[in-house]
């Protein structure tokens, strides 16, 4: 009998919204500038500084509210998708 692995994939939507969750330590609802260092050292910017993490999430924060909304790491993403540079 051969052995198949059926590979199974979650809606790519999904997917963002689990891995905001999962970020989402407090869960708040939204993304804190220590949550948002996580992300970014994570993504490979181990030696990113707490003032670096804050001047990229003000970037981001469109609302100026000092956190990221569900909103906002959307529009993150879609930066990154779209290979636009978000300056630290």
């Amino acid at each position: 009998m051969s052995s198949q692995v059926n590979t199974f994939r979650l809606n790519p939507f999904i997917e963002l919204q689990l891995t905001f969750k999962h970020y989402d330590a407090d869960k708040s609802g939204t993304i804190n500038a220590s949550e948002f260092k996580k992300i970014l050292i994570d993504l490979g910017k181990r030696d990113v500084t707490d003032e670096q993490a804050n001047e990229m999430l003000k970037q981001v924060d469109k609302n100026n509210d000092s956190v990221i909304q569900w909103s906002e790491f959307l529009d993150v993403l879609s930066c990154i998708v779209a290979n636009t540079n978000i300056d630290v």
